[in-house]
């Protein structure tokens, strides 16, 4: 009516936007620095008895400080929410075991991060740790195969499938194992997964930068391991910009099992002269055995411990009188007495 033509400018947008120039590339990472220290606060502050959303405060109070200009979202997710897992955080507690996965989506002049970790809480059980290391390798893999020239189609390839995943199809599980570019919007081109690179794969070029994200559930029905790299493409490569430490799972707080001394030095002694222990050299089958011997063996170390200080004691003091030491001190104490005795008695004369 006016004689203006409307198009969706939304294509060449992302078109424009494929290939960042290194003043973006400056800026991206810049936003996964303030992440990477955000990840480092969420490792000093996570234990039991904090909450999810406890963390997720304090990490935004720390974004904003470090110059954020939005915090979009932080996801944490622990327990047997990981599990199948939401996008969100509660006022859930963390408990001493628990697998807990954040993703930090905020925003440094514009230009967005999406960066997974995966913490656990105190300790790790054998089926977290083998989730966690089954999704390092997966990523790994991807993060292989990223150079320019290669088709979205190969990344997609190299992880699992839905049906490995327990997913009837490729559509239940899109998002779980993704790439996706970033930028001043958090999904940029290329976008990479099963559900759409295999039949429309796109070329990878130098300049690209985007977030490969990788998600493995634990064989205890459960706990579950998310991991998040962002990359920019080189001449020869790639180039990770998400430094927090995830080469292995990291575990806050880890406690330390400390075994009793005399446990422990009455279970060497026995391995190491006799085949089979006789009676005082016990094997630690009985827990309340176990328990009371230990506490006697304590007890016993503990009183050989105070004979040995009162035979010290007994020592030093014949020592100092042999030396005069002690009448000396003696002499000395008297005159003070007796010089502040005179005192008293000249005040009230």
């Amino acid at each position: 009516m006016l004689g203006l033509e409307v198009r969706d400018a939304q294509q060449t947008l992302l078109n424009a936007r494929e290939i960042k120039n290194i003043d973006e590339i400056v800026l991206l990472n810049q936003a996964a620095a303030m992440v990477d220290g955000v990840y480092h606060q969420i490792f000093e502050e996570l234990k039991p008895g904090v909450r999810e959303a406890d963390i997720v405060a304090s990490a935004t109070k720390r974004l904003y400080e470090m110059g954020s200009d939005q915090v979009e979202a932080i996801n944490a997710v622990s327990g047997e929410r990981c599990n199948l897992h939401p996008h969100n955080f509660t006022d859930r507690l963390f408990r001493p075991g628990d697998q807990a996965f954040f993703d930090v989506i905020q925003s440094y002049m514009g230009y967005r991060t999406c960066y997974y970790r995966t913490i656990n809480v105190g300790r790790a059980s054998d089926p977290q740790r083998d989730a966690y290391k089954q999704a390092r390798e997966w990523i790994d893999a991807s993060i292989e195969l990223i150079r320019p020239g290669v088709g979205t189609d190969e990344v997609a390839k190299s992880w699992p499938t839905a049906g490995a995943l327990g997913f009837a199809n490729e559509m239940e599980c899109f998002g779980l194992q993704f790439g996706h570019g970033r930028g001043l919007f958090l999904h940029e081109r290329p976008s990479i997964s099963r559900l759409v690179s295999l039949e429309n794969p796109m070329e990878i070029k130098e300049g690209m930068v985007f977030a490969l994200e990788i998600y493995c559930p634990a064989a205890d029905g459960f706990s579950g391991a998310r991991i998040e790299e962002e990359v920019f493409v080189t001449d020869k490569g790639c180039r990770v910009i998400t430094l927090f430490p995830s080469e292995e799972l990291p575990v806050a707080k880890q406690y330390q099992q400390i075994p009793s001394r005399g446990n422990h030095l009455r279970r060497r002694i026995c391995s190491k002269q006799m085949r089979s222990p006789p009676a005082g050299c016990y094997p630690l089958k009985n827990p309340a055995g176990s328990l009371w011997r230990g506490f006697v063996d304590n007890l016993f170390i503990v009183s050989r411990s105070m004979q040995f200080l009162a035979h010290f004691a007994d020592r030093i003091f014949d020592h100092l009188v042999g030396t005069g030491f002690v009448e000396i001190f003696a002499d000395q104490l008297d005159r003070r007495l007796d010089g502040e005795a005179g005192g008293h008695l000249a005040h009230f004369t």
